[in-house]
């Protein structure tokens, strides 16, 4: 994992990368659900967007309101639900033109999380070994 992404997760989870640190087996439920949670809102965030570049390619009307206006102006929304999951899922894959999801990028950590709190056993990192990745391990699972 690289430093940049090792960051912005662990600050998700309330911590701050340093040359090591620990997630105690105590406070592991709480960094789980924190990460589930920006997970989720970015899940949020990248479907509301896809919506959006769906009704901006159909010509349909876009904006703050749109979703919600029911005046004489707004244009419905044509398609399907599966149109537009299929969208999402086609942003969520990993093209060339989208960014690497949230979902993606902290699926290790997530795991890794999860393993250690089934466990009861802390995670640990120690960046002193490889100062452009952050090696994350459950203690005594590595």
């Amino acid at each position: 994992m690289t430093s940049a992404a090792a960051s912005e997760l662990l600050q998700l989870i309330g911590k701050d990368i340093t040359r090591q640190g620990i997630v105690v087996a105590i406070d592991l439920p709480a960094a789980i659900g924190a990460l589930e949670r920006a997970i989720g809102h970015d899940d949020a965030l990248r479907k509301q967007d896809a919506v959006s570049r769906h009704r901006s390619h159909k010509g349909l009307e876009t904006g703050p309101h749109a979703a919600h206006d029911t005046g004489p102006d707004t244009v419905p929304v044509t398609g399907s639900d599966d149109a537009l999951d299929a969208t999402h899922r086609a942003s969520a894959s990993g093209s060339d033109d989208e960014p690497v999801s949230l979902r993606r990028r902290a699926w290790p950590l997530l795991d890794q999380l999860r393993q250690s709190s089934r466990h009861r056993v802390p995670v640990v990192w120690d960046t002193r070994t490889l100062p452009s990745a952050v090696p994350l391990r459950a203690a005594g699972y590595v």
